[in-house]
This record gives structure tokens, sequence and C-alpha cells, in this order.
């Protein structure tokens, strides 16, 4: 082992040596521009008059997004109070709150849940 660190201090380019700058984009660069595809696998080019494609609309299942004054008034309409309804939940009342004020997205699973607690 002290052998290969004296064969490499006695060397002009030591190992321990500091790369110049940019070496690493250099060689991934290198690596990039100098590999080419055999002939047999480059795939041929279609041409545009043969790949016609369609593009279908996407008709949008998932219903709206609730927002916070309808979870305020579904939940006043029921009356039900912000601990209650984190109960039913599964929730704390901390987070009915800020839902109610508006300082959070709900997300998809809790708008679910949401919807069938109060019925919308």
């Amino acid at each position: 082992s002290a052998a290969f660190w004296i064969e490499d201090g006695e060397r002009d380019h030591q190992l321990t040596d500091p790369s110049p700058r940019g070496k690493w984009n250099r060689l991934l660069n290198a690596r990039l521009t100098g590999f080419d595809l055999p002939p047999d696998w480059a795939a041929p080019a279609a041409t545009p008059s043969q790949t016609v494609t369609r593009r279908q609309r996407r008709i949008s299942t998932r219903p709206r997004a609730l927002s916070s004054q309808q979870v305020l008034e579904a939940r006043r309409s029921l009356r039900l109070s912000q601990r209650k309804l984190a109960e039913i939940l599964g929730k704390s009342q901390s987070w009915v709150r800020d839902i109610e004020n508006g300082r959070f997205q709900i997300k998809r699973e809790d708008q679910t849940l949401l919807r069938q607690a109060l019925n919308l």
C-alpha cells in the first residue's frame, strides 16, 4: 500500500491532484456526443403523413374542489360543531378550522370524506 502512494507521488500527475474546472461536464458531453448507434439499431423515422393522431378531449369526471365556504355552510346547516365534524372525519378540530379559514387546500381523499360527512 505504501509503495503505491510513493510511486504516485513520484509521477507528474498524481491521483490526488485537483481536477480541471468543468471536467465532469466535458466527460459527460464527450460520452454523449461520441456515441453512435449502429445502422441496424436506428429506427426509421415516420413521416408526418403516416402518423395521424386524434386528440381526444378529457372529460372531467372528478367533482369540483370544495371551497372553504362550502364546508363552513354545510357544517353549519347540519348544526355540527368543528369538533364534532373533526371526530366524524378522524381529524383534529384545528384541521377543520384551517380548512374553513382557507389556510390550505383540501386533499382529494379528504374531500371525499368531507362530501360524505356533510352530504354534499
